[in-house]
């Protein structure tokens, strides 16, 4: 499965490392990619999305599942 989801508060390459820093290792997920300007990360994998989402806004950026 592929999700996107929109994250706010990303302003700097620091922000994408640390979101992508809070998925690593996360249950399921096989592979992330964030987008800086466009305020989304594709996340790829087999994962509960609202736990993903959660783990996104845990790290200081609210998230949420786009499709």
């Amino acid at each position: 499965m592929e999700k996107t989801f929109e994250i706010q508060g990303m302003k700097c390459m620091g922000c994408v490392s640390a979101v992508k820093k809070a998925l690593e290792g996360f249950a399921g997920v096989t592979g992330v990619e964030v987008d800086l300007e466009g305020g989304r990360a594709s996340v790829s994998g087999d994962f509960d999305p609202a736990q993903v989402a959660q783990a996104i806004t845990d790290a200081g950026y609210p998230a949420k599942a786009t499709d």
